[in-house]
């Protein structure tokens, strides 16, 4: 099985327009007992797609003794982004859970804290995990990225890609 995961290096940046993700607040949703956004459908409301610009940044591999280069491509597979955070416990549909930044204060502007009722925690506990659905590398594509959960925090991304069978 681990031929079948890339091993090499990748580099992840944020795209030339600077936008990593947008959503429309502007869509009917409501925040359910356990604080998750939802949909009129009730799947979850959030991001739909992710853009990031993700490049192989592998080193080539020197064979020893015919001193032969073996560049490291990969030619084909798919590539799965895992993103790893803690939501905003605060979250309304108004925005009014979210934290602030006065605009008028000379930079840099302090930063509010939403207030929260009392049972709850401005940031979750524990950390969620979304997970993209897989994107067939073909270079430059924007990862086509599942419905998640707004409000997030802190959020950390991982990839995972699998390189299809080696010859």
């Amino acid at each position: 099985m681990i031929n079948h995961f890339f091993r090499g290096k990748l580099e992840v940046a944020v795209p030339d327009q600077g936008l990593i993700a947008v959503i429309n607040q502007g869509e009917t949703h409501t925040v359910d007992v356990d604080g998750y956004p939802r949909r009129g459908n009730q799947s979850i409301f959030g991001f739909t797609k992710l853009r990031l610009k993700v490049r192989n940044t592998t080193p080539d591999i020197t064979e020893s003794g015919a001193v032969t280069v073996v560049p490291q491509v990969a030619n084909s597979g798919q590539l799965v982004a895992v993103a790893r955070y803690h939501r905003n416990a605060c979250y309304t549909t108004n925005l009014s859970g979210q934290r602030t930044q006065n605009g008028t204060a000379a930079p840099p502007a302090p930063i509010a804290n939403p207030t929260c009722s009392a049972s709850l925690p401005e940031r979750t506990n524990y950390q969620e995990i979304s997970v993209s659905a897989p994107l067939t590398i073909n270079g430059g594509s924007p990862l086509p990225w599942a419905d998640r959960c707004v409000g997030r925090q802190g959020l950390r991304l991982q990839r995972s890609t699998h390189t299809g069978e080696r010859s």
